[in-house]
C-alpha cells in the first residue's frame, strides 16, 4: 500500500476538515442568530434576507476554509474549496429543512458565496508567516 493511505494521514485530513467545517457552521449559527435578533428588535423590512444570508455564509465559509488549510499547512486552495463544498452540502440540507427551500436563481448564489471565500482563505491561511 503507498504510504500515504498506510500511515493514516488521510484519516487525520478528513478529521481536520470536519472539524473546521463545524467550527464553520457554528459562525453560521452565531451570525445567523444575531441578525435575527436584530431583526426581531427593529422595525427594519425582512422581506429580503438573502443578502444577510449570503454574506453569513461567506463568512462562515471563509472560517472554515482558513482553519482547515491553517491546520494542515499545504494546498490551501484544494482544502479551501473542499471545506467550502461541505458546507454548501450542509447549508443546502438545513435551507431545504427549515424552509420552504427549491433550486432557484437565489439559491444558486450560495455556491459560489461558499467556495469562493473558502478558497481564498484556504489560500491566504497558507501563504501567512508565523511569527
Amino acid at each position: 500500500m503507498p504510504k500515504s493511505i498506510n500511515s493514516g494521514s488521510f484519516k487525520d485530513t478528513a478529521i481536520k476538515i470536519a472539524i473546521s467545517s463545524l467550527i464553520g457552521l457554528a459562525v453560521f449559527v452565531l451570525i445567523i442568530s444575531v441578525v435575527a435578533l436584530i431583526f426581531s428588535h427593529t422595525p427594519y423590512p425582512k422581506e429580503n434576507l438573502l443578502p444577510y444570508v449570503l454574506f453569513s455564509t461567506a463568512v462562515s465559509c471563509f472560517f472554515s476554509g482558513f482553519i482547515s488549510a491553517r491546520k494542515l499547512k499545504k494546498n490551501g486552495l484544494v482544502t479551501g474549496i473542499i471545506s467550502g463544498i461541505i458546507l454548501t452540502a450542509v447549508f443546502y440540507f438545513i435551507f431545504a429543512v427549515f424552509s420552504s427551500f427549491s433550486l432557484s436563481q437565489s439559491s444558486l448564489l450560495l455556491i459560489p458565496s461558499c467556495i469562493l471565500p473558502a478558497a481564498v482563505s484556504g489560500i491566504l491561511a497558507v501563504n501567512i508567516k508565523h511569527r
